[in-house]
């Protein structure tokens, strides 16, 4: 499985940033006028900046077609502007379920998988890089440690969830009851 943003860094990324006033890295974000920035303020400006895509022209390419495919193609719509988009979250999806059996043969692929992945974990790491990971062993190594150390979360997104919870009538002692 790869889920992924086709952005330099995932939307989510931002808002914790902002929500904790940290800047995020370069080359992630520009204002409404087109100017790099690191300030993650931008994104709720009027006018907005944007986030930008990874990969040059490349990245570019990727994004495009994913937002036809995951939107247009999907029969839900386009971050066009011909679209109204105020008030609603723009991540859209589109999955592809791909059975190895009916493509080609899951016995050859399984082992390519295998062999793809212990090549790319015994190639040489840059140097102060541990070690190379593939798709999902970072967010699998997070999990060990939030599972052990708790979930960080800023003051802004912990009252968001207290204020979601206010509106279905779960209250904050009810939250935490829960978390102890």
């Amino acid at each position: 499985m790869l889920d992924m943003a086709t952005s330099a860094i995932a939307a989510g990324k931002v808002r914790v940033a902002r929500n904790s006033g940290l800047q995020v890295p370069e080359g992630s974000l520009i204002d409404h006028e087109g100017n790099a920035t690191t300030d993650p303020n931008v994104i709720v400006q009027d006018p907005p900046g944007a986030q930008i895509h990874f990969g040059k022209h490349k990245g570019f390419g990727l994004a495009f077609i994913c937002e036809l495919l995951a939107g247009a193609l999907t029969g839900a719509w386009s971050i066009q502007p011909g679209n109204e988009r105020q008030g609603t979250v723009v991540n859209h999806m589109l999955t592809f379920i791909l059975n190895p059996e009916v493509v080609g043969n899951k016995d050859k692929f399984t082992s390519e998988a295998i062999a793809m992945i212990d090549y790319m974990k015994s190639t040489p790491t840059a140097q102060g890089v541990d070690s190379v990971m593939i798709p999902g062993e970072p967010e699998r190594i997070a999990q060990v440690d939030r599972e052990a150390n708790g979930i960080p979360i800023d003051d802004i997104s912990w009252e968001g969830i207290l204020k979601a919870g206010e509106a279905v009538n779960f209250g904050r002692d009810q939250v935490q009851t829960i978390i102890g």
